[in-house]
């Protein structure tokens, strides 16, 4: 009986630590980590932040279906 509790507290800890991997978001910096915004949205997943520092951008971009945040 004790044994079984264990590994049920173990399965849900390993869940929950999987559910924080899966969930990690990261920020993209342009021109820091890419040259342009686009290129920044491309190299994103979701749930991302691309951070644009400030500056003159000539450029169109598609955020390609992607549920990201484009922020300066």
């Amino acid at each position: 009986m004790r044994c079984s509790h264990l590994a049920q507290l173990l399965s849900i800890l390993f869940t929950l630590f999987l559910a924080q991997l899966v969930s990690a978001q990261a920020t993209i910096n342009v021109p820091g980590d890419q040259a342009t915004i686009q290129g920044a949205i491309n190299a994103a997943n979701n749930g991302d932040t691309v951070l644009v520092a400030p500056g003159t951008y000539f450029e169109n971009v598609n955020f390609n279906g992607k549920a990201i945040t484009v922020t300066s």
